[in-house]
């Protein structure tokens, strides 16, 4: 497993999880990434964004390695954050500096906690 492979799973992580936040679109290439990471794995998700604003996750079956089925799993976690039934809920904190991630316990919460 290499540290550029994390990392560009990351970033596409990170722009899937931004356009849930923000209900925009998903970028191609980040639905690129993640699915074929996913696909490493011997069953795994893949986002279909035949609608960009609202992807759609999709289970598959094939076959892969240890470390690909490492970061299949965590790929696969993202797909089903970023087109699952909860995508809604999906936000990005507003607190000053943070920038984190989380799901949203109420419809008005805007940030990841309360410290």
């Amino acid at each position: 497993m290499r540290l550029a492979d994390f990392r560009s799973l990351r970033e596409a992580t990170r722009s899937l999880f931004g356009a849930a936040a923000t209900g925009g679109s998903v970028s191609p290439e980040a639905v690129e990434t993640v699915n074929a990471v996913s696909a490493a794995a011997s069953a795994y998700a893949s986002l279909d964004a035949s609608d960009p604003r609202v992807p759609v996750a999709v289970e598959i079956a094939s076959a892969g390695s240890r470390p690909a089925e490492i970061l299949a799993q965590i790929s696969g976690s993202a797909i089903e954050l970023a087109g699952g039934p909860d995508r809604e809920r999906l936000r990005v904190c507003g607190g000053s500096g943070c920038g984190r991630f989380f799901f949203a316990s109420r419809p008005r919460q805007v940030w990841c906690s309360t410290s």
